[in-house]
């Protein structure tokens, strides 16, 4: 097998290991340290550039709507379509042992949705997590919600 700062005709593909032609345009690159990885189709190149392997990664943690951390787990069964989880979910997962129900709520004792360490979190029903925060509202005098 080549090395790829060896410059030939012919490269090995980083995604699925099938040898084809270089073009000239890769050898140039290939030969000035501009390219790190080779495919051979369009296709090994979208399918290599997942997760770690993709340029803009930035380590599989973003904060998402609301304030909330997102954490990159493409094997969770939580996952959102993009295959982040909520932080939160995965530290009370992590604490006790298993994975929450879809029913299940964490709730940030602090109201801190950046907090995500076991002491902050509590697992709940969203009835509870209702009853929780609404303690915490006030009613006007005629019994209505006051924001």
């Amino acid at each position: 097998m080549r090395k790829l700062n060896d410059v030939s005709d012919y490269a090995i593909c980083s995604n699925c290991g099938t040898e084809f032609l270089l073009s000239r345009t890769v050898k140039y690159y290939i030969r000035h340290g501009k390219r790190k990885h080779v495919f051979c189709s369009n296709k090994c190149d979208r399918e290599f550039k997942v997760g770690e392997n993709n340029p803009a990664w930035r380590g599989g943690r973003k904060i998402g709507k609301g304030g909330y951390i997102y954490i990159y787990q493409p094997n969770h069964p939580r996952a959102t379509v993009n295959n982040y989880v909520l932080e939160h979910r995965l530290v009370m997962e992590n604490h006790m042992g298993r994975i929450l129900e879809q029913n299940e709520i964490v709730h940030h004792k602090n109201e801190n949705k950046k907090e995500n360490v076991p002491e902050n979190l509590d697992v709940c029903t969203q009835n509870t997590h209702a009853k929780i925060h609404n303690l915490k509202r006030k009613r006007d005098n005629k019994g209505r919600w006051v924001s």
